[in-house]
Protein backbone atom coordinates (compact mmCIF):
# COMPACT_ATOMS: atom_id res chain seq x y z
CA UNK A 1 0.00 0.00 0.00
CA UNK A 2 1.36 3.30 -0.57
CA UNK A 3 1.33 6.51 1.32
CA UNK A 4 1.55 8.68 -1.85
CA UNK A 5 -1.82 10.97 -1.85
CA UNK A 6 -4.28 9.53 -5.30
CA UNK A 7 -5.05 12.79 -7.82
CA UNK A 8 -8.71 12.01 -9.32
CA UNK A 9 -8.30 11.53 -12.47
CA UNK A 10 -10.37 13.63 -15.21
CA UNK A 11 -11.85 10.81 -17.06
CA UNK A 12 -13.68 8.45 -14.60
CA UNK A 13 -13.23 5.65 -16.92
CA UNK A 14 -9.30 5.40 -16.47
CA UNK A 15 -10.33 5.04 -12.91
CA UNK A 16 -8.99 1.56 -11.43
CA UNK A 17 -9.00 2.13 -7.60
CA UNK A 18 -10.74 4.41 -4.84
CA UNK A 19 -9.47 5.00 -1.45
CA UNK A 20 -11.46 5.46 1.87
CA UNK A 21 -10.34 7.50 4.82
CA UNK A 22 -12.13 6.32 8.00
CA UNK A 23 -12.80 9.03 10.66
CA UNK A 24 -14.79 9.14 13.82
CA UNK A 25 -17.34 11.84 14.27
CA UNK A 26 -18.13 13.34 17.28
CA UNK A 27 -20.50 11.33 18.56
CA UNK A 28 -18.39 7.68 17.81
CA UNK A 29 -18.36 5.50 20.85
CA UNK A 30 -17.95 1.69 21.16
CA UNK A 31 -21.12 0.05 22.77
CA UNK A 32 -22.08 -3.11 24.13
CA UNK A 33 -25.60 -4.53 22.73
CA UNK A 34 -27.45 -7.35 24.05
CA UNK A 35 -30.05 -7.24 21.66
CA UNK A 36 -31.71 -5.40 18.92
CA UNK A 37 -35.39 -4.43 18.19
CA UNK A 38 -36.70 -2.72 15.25
CA UNK A 39 -38.46 -2.94 12.41
CA UNK A 40 -39.76 -0.78 9.16
CA UNK A 41 -40.11 3.04 8.47
CA UNK A 42 -42.85 4.98 6.93
CA UNK A 43 -39.94 4.78 3.95
CA UNK A 44 -39.42 1.09 3.86
CA UNK A 45 -35.92 1.62 5.42
CA UNK A 46 -34.69 -0.86 7.67
CA UNK A 47 -34.88 0.70 11.68
CA UNK A 48 -32.40 -1.11 14.40
CA UNK A 49 -32.28 0.08 17.90
CA UNK A 50 -29.61 -1.65 20.11
CA UNK A 51 -29.70 -1.88 23.43
CA UNK A 52 -27.99 -3.58 26.71
CA UNK A 53 -29.30 -4.57 29.68
CA UNK A 54 -28.97 -4.29 33.26
CA UNK A 55 -30.57 -4.23 36.45
CA UNK A 56 -31.93 -1.32 37.87
CA UNK A 57 -30.05 1.03 40.18
CA UNK A 58 -31.83 2.43 43.67
CA UNK A 59 -34.63 4.56 43.03
CA UNK A 60 -33.70 5.60 46.68
CA UNK A 61 -30.99 4.53 49.06
CA UNK A 62 -31.00 5.25 52.84
CA UNK A 63 -27.72 5.18 54.71
CA UNK A 64 -27.06 5.73 58.57
CA UNK A 65 -24.72 8.00 59.54
CA UNK A 66 -22.28 6.82 62.24
CA UNK A 67 -20.03 8.92 64.01
CA UNK A 68 -20.58 11.44 61.39
CA UNK A 69 -19.66 9.21 58.66
CA UNK A 70 -21.82 7.28 56.41
CA UNK A 71 -22.92 3.71 57.89
CA UNK A 72 -24.97 0.49 57.45
CA UNK A 73 -28.02 0.79 54.56
CA UNK A 74 -31.13 1.21 56.25
CA UNK A 75 -33.15 0.75 52.98
CA UNK A 76 -33.33 0.96 49.36
CA UNK A 77 -36.26 1.13 46.91
CA UNK A 78 -35.75 -0.68 42.95
CA UNK A 79 -37.76 -1.44 40.75
CA UNK A 80 -37.64 -5.37 39.76
CA UNK A 81 -38.13 -4.49 35.69
CA UNK A 82 -34.71 -5.30 33.78
CA UNK A 83 -33.77 -1.87 32.25
CA UNK A 84 -32.87 -2.08 28.67
CA UNK A 85 -31.29 1.05 27.88
CA UNK A 86 -31.27 1.85 24.13
CA UNK A 87 -28.03 2.67 22.89
CA UNK A 88 -28.04 3.63 19.30
CA UNK A 89 -30.40 3.48 16.83
CA UNK A 90 -29.38 2.80 12.95
CA UNK A 91 -31.87 3.29 10.28
CA UNK A 92 -30.41 1.88 6.30
CA UNK A 93 -32.09 1.66 3.05
CA UNK A 94 -33.07 -1.54 1.79
CA UNK A 95 -29.32 -2.05 -0.34
CA UNK A 96 -27.30 -1.20 3.15
CA UNK A 97 -29.38 -3.81 5.13
CA UNK A 98 -28.37 -6.48 2.59
CA UNK A 99 -24.98 -6.17 2.49
CA UNK A 100 -25.11 -5.12 6.47
CA UNK A 101 -26.64 -9.14 6.98
CA UNK A 102 -23.86 -10.55 4.09
CA UNK A 103 -21.17 -8.79 6.14
CA UNK A 104 -22.73 -10.56 9.40
CA UNK A 105 -22.72 -13.50 7.89
CA UNK A 106 -19.47 -13.56 6.90
CA UNK A 107 -18.22 -12.53 10.37
CA UNK A 108 -20.36 -15.22 12.51
CA UNK A 109 -19.24 -17.47 9.63
CA UNK A 110 -15.57 -16.66 10.67
CA UNK A 111 -16.27 -16.73 14.67
CA UNK A 112 -17.91 -19.99 14.15
CA UNK A 113 -15.12 -21.63 12.44
CA UNK A 114 -12.91 -19.94 15.43
CA UNK A 115 -14.43 -21.26 17.88
CA UNK A 116 -14.48 -24.80 16.62
CA UNK A 117 -10.80 -24.73 15.58
CA UNK A 118 -10.22 -23.40 19.82
CA UNK A 119 -12.62 -26.00 20.76
CA UNK A 120 -10.78 -28.66 18.77
CA UNK A 121 -7.30 -27.61 20.58
CA UNK A 122 -9.04 -27.53 23.93
CA UNK A 123 -9.89 -30.71 23.69
CA UNK A 124 -6.52 -31.94 22.27
CA UNK A 125 -5.17 -30.18 25.13
CA UNK A 126 -7.10 -32.43 27.49
CA UNK A 127 -6.44 -35.69 25.55
CA UNK A 128 -2.76 -34.72 25.85
CA UNK A 129 -2.90 -33.79 29.48
CA UNK A 130 -5.01 -37.37 30.43
CA UNK A 131 -2.18 -39.33 28.71
CA UNK A 132 0.89 -38.08 30.63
Amino acid sequence: MSNERSQPNKDSSELSSISYRHINSNYFRVIHADGVWGGLTPALKVQMAFYSERSPLPETLTIAIENDKPGKEISRVVDRSIVREIEASVVMDLDVAKSFVTWLNDKIAQAEEIKKINNLEVASNENRSKTT
